[in-house]
């Protein structure tokens, strides 16, 4: 499969914030999905998505950004045909782990990239740099009996064994206890079971035998039989697994049942709601596969807290024209106690001496301010008049008259006030971003820098490389000067000194140095480096994301990625979003560092609020043909209604549904002047009804010939829906991809019910 280098880099979806190393797990998966797919396309074998991924197929168009694994089902003679042909279909380094062909003892299928926690080198090629093994999950679905007295039958058989199966997991049964069950079950199930063989996988193979004598001829319903043992109400009609249609998933396509409308709100009660609070013990599941890693003493790219690095990295001084000045000073002030010395003691000659170089000094200093400032600055003024007390002072010892130095003294307090009104030192400051799309979150420091006089202010984007699969920068160098606003100055990496401009503040954005799966900054802008160059380092995450409440683990754990890294470290200051998000911060970092760290964080974290949101129109041009549906004769602009509908949701509900649509077009045909609908139909509809449902294809395709030709609302059959999404002021109508993509932009969202 074929990625895009930028699809690996660390973003935020739907608020979530999602790192570079989770995008390498997805893409080895849908790896792993692809090869399955292309077993079950050469022997006509249907699966489906399942669980999460189906719900992600749908909503989201791809994996669900809090998830971290692809599940999918298939039926139980399919799943068997698969698996008599998978070993030498799939590629040899792949591992499938069943109740059929191993000692699992649960009824969950694994195909897996590698038997090994860590794979090889070139599957690390094959698997686009991810370096655990991973897979997808297979679950069965398998034909409940008609009879209900026969399903109580089975379901009393089945559990029973299931509890003697978790029993033996959990080690509580004894060896009698253990051979009198199987007795039992050997006389029920009229199967044998081998003792010198592991006794969980064959208890498993059992309970499956056991719904083999049911297929579809004599079944309504099909169920997965691990939750039906638990929750008997867990039986679907058969016709919900009837056919597949396919819908995008990540940069491919996924098979989902036709009629997963019914089985998404049947799964997932109000579906369209994101649920972010899930189980979170065994996420990312990737995580047992780094545990083992650290353990063989493998090598990982993590970043790791050192206090006495960041102790021993010196700063480099700022040298300023007024620095130098006030370097000068004390010495004035050192060669007067010791003229006081030597003419105490009578030692004419070296006063003399001492005198002419105190005399040379204050003339380099006059001269290095008219270099730089010019001519005929008090500073120089009050130079030229401590020389001539010299020169008066030298006179006096020529003359033997009195000799009182006081008169110095007096100058070099003067030119530390001169120096210190006149000679006003102007604040560099630097930002330095690396992608334009980031530089929202810095734009509000840069006007706030802008708008003093007294600070020069310098926009520099460093360089960054994408990374192999094996971690190293690639040669091809990332430089982005497009897409900053028109008023931001760029200056190129290579005209400006950083060592010898010595910046007051230094504004990064790229917290990661190397250690990041997709990508490295040029290793000049690393933060441990720049740090040197300015005397306040300062960060600012480019990337905004939903904050990060109470339960939300899975948040808090991908955030360490972006919380737990060297910009954050090495900074002086650090500005995050909110102070709720600051709170989070303290304690992930405080956990990574040691609670000795804490005062660190909580005294240079900021909470402060980036404002990144954008007219909804900028940038978008209305069609002429939907101009006139849109915007009055007035010239005042129609509220925008996206009406959604999917084929699943008709399958669903047949004429209930075609009468809703009728119900809902006359609604907005009577507020037509105020009001403007945009329909958007799946594009499947006619592919599917016409092979599912002729008659209700013939009452949808009449329904939409009356609204094309009455003509008061738009029909958009575009295969991109970025246009309506945009110009929408709400989204109504059945769930889905473009339904969740108007909510995530925050506009008013409502699924229809074709019973209300």
């Amino acid at each position: 499969m074929e990625f895009p280098e930028s699809y690996f880099e660390d973003e935020v979806r739907e608020g979530f914030y999602v790192p570079s190393i989770m995008k390498k797990n997805w893409a080895a998966q849908l790896e792993v999905l692809e090869a399955v797919k292309k077993v079950c396309k050469k022997y006509k074998i249907a699966y489906f998505a399942e669980w999460g991924t189906m719900l992600g197929a749908v909503r989201h168009g791809g994996i669900i950004p809090w998830d971290d694994d692809i599940d999918i089902c298939m039926k139980r003679k399919d799943y068997e045909k698969f698996l008599e042909v998978a070993e030498d279909e799939l590629p040899e380094e792949f591992y499938i782990m069943s109740s059929q062909n191993s000692e699992s003892m649960n009824m969950v299928t694994r195909i897996q990239n590698s038997k090994f926690p860590i794979v090889s080198a070139e599957q690390m090629q094959q698997f686009h740099g991810f370096p655990y093994s991973m897979g997808i999950d297979v679950f069965v679905i398998d034909n409940l009996p008609k009879d209900e007295k026969i399903k109580a039958e089975l379901h009393e058989l089945a559990y029973s064994i299931a509890q003697v199966n978790t029993k033996l997991m959990n080690e509580t049964l004894s060896a009698g206890e253990l051979q009198r069950y199987i007795c039992d079950i050997e006389r029920m199930c009229h199967v044998s079971i081998d003792r010198t063989q592991p006794i969980g996988p064959q208890l498993i193979r059992t309970v499956e035998g056991l719904f083999g004598y049911f297929d579809e001829r004599n079944s309504e319903e099909l169920t997965a039989i691990s939750i039906w043992l638990e929750d008997e109400s867990y039986r679907l009609p058969q016709a919900y697994y009837k056919n597949t249609i396919p819908l995008n998933f990540e940069n491919t396509e996924i098979s989902v049942p036709t009629e997963y409308e019914a089985l998404l709100n049947r799964k997932f009660a109000g579906y369209m709601n994101p649920v972010r609070i899930w189980d979170s013990h065994d996420y990312p599941g990737y995580q047992s596969q780094i545990d083992i890693a650290k353990e063989a003493g493998i090598e990982l790219l993590e970043y790791t807290y050192d206090k006495g690095e960041l102790e021993e990295k010196e700063r480099l001084s700022k040298d300023t024209l007024k620095s130098r000045i006030m370097e000068f000073l004390p010495l004035f002030r050192e060669a007067h106690q010791e003229l006081q010395r030597l003419l105490a003691e009578e030692d004419l000659e070296n006063v003399v001496n001492l005198l002419g170089e105190c005399q040379n000094v204050a003339a380099q200093l006059g001269t290095m301010v008219e270099e730089e400032i010019g001519e005929g600055t008090n500073t120089v003024s009050v130079s030229e008049q401590y020389c001539e007390e010299v020169f008066g002072v030298h006179e006096s010892i020529v003359q033997g008259a009195e000799i009182d130095i006081a008169t110095l003294e007096n100058c070099v307090d003067m030119l530390m006030q001169v120096v210190e009104d006149e000679i006003k030192e102007r604040k560099e400051v630097v930002f330095v971003p690396y992608q334009a799309k980031l530089w929202g979150t810095m734009h509000p420091l840069w006007q706030d820098a802008m708008v003093d006089e007294d600070t020069d202010v310098y926009v520099i984007p460093a360089p960054y490389y994408y990374k192999d699969v094996f971690g190293n920068a690639k040669k091809e160098q990332q430089y982005e000067t497009e897409g900053y606003p028109e008023d931001v100055v760029l200056t190129s990496y290579e005209e400006y000194n950083f060592e010898v401009h010595h910046p007051d503040q230094i504004i990064i954005q790229c917290p990661y140095d190397e250690y990041n799966f997709a990508m490295t900054i040029h290793p000049f802008f690393y933060a441990k480096n720049l740090r040197q160059y300015t005397e306040q380092l300062v960060y600012v995450p480019g990337l905004i994301m939903d904050e990060v409440g109470p339960g939300d683990e899975r948040a808090r754990k991908m955030l360490k990625y972006y919380c737990n890294t060297p910009g954050v470290v090495f900074s002086d200051l650090i500005f995050v979003q909110s102070e709720q998000m600051k709170q989070v911060y303290i304690e992930l970092l405080t956990e990574f560092a040691g609670e000795d760290t804490r005062n660190i964080w909580e005294e240079k974290i900021i909470g402060t609020d980036f404002v990144l949101r954008e007219t909804a129109l900028q940038g978008v041009v209305i069609p002429d043909k939907w101009e006139e549906y849109v915007v009055k004769e007035d010239g005042r602009r129609k509220k925008v209604i996206l009406y959604t509908t999917s084929v699943s949701a008709l399958l669903y509900g047949g004429k209930k549904m075609i009468a809703k649509m009728r119900d809902v077009f006359a609604t907005f045909y009577d507020v037509r002047e105020e009001v403007t609908l945009i329909w958007r139909s799946d594009r499947l509809v006619r592919e599917v009804l016409r092979k599912e449902n002729t008659r209700l294809w013939r009452e949808y395709s009449q329904l939409l010939q009356e609204y094309r030709e009455a003509g008061w609302g738009i029909f958009d059959d575009s295969a991109d829906d970025t246009l309506a999404r945009t110009i929408c002021d709400a989204c109504y109508g059945d769930g889905g991809s473009t339904m969740n993509a108007c909510r995530v932009a925050g506009k008013p969202v409502m699924v229809q019910n074709a019973l209300v």
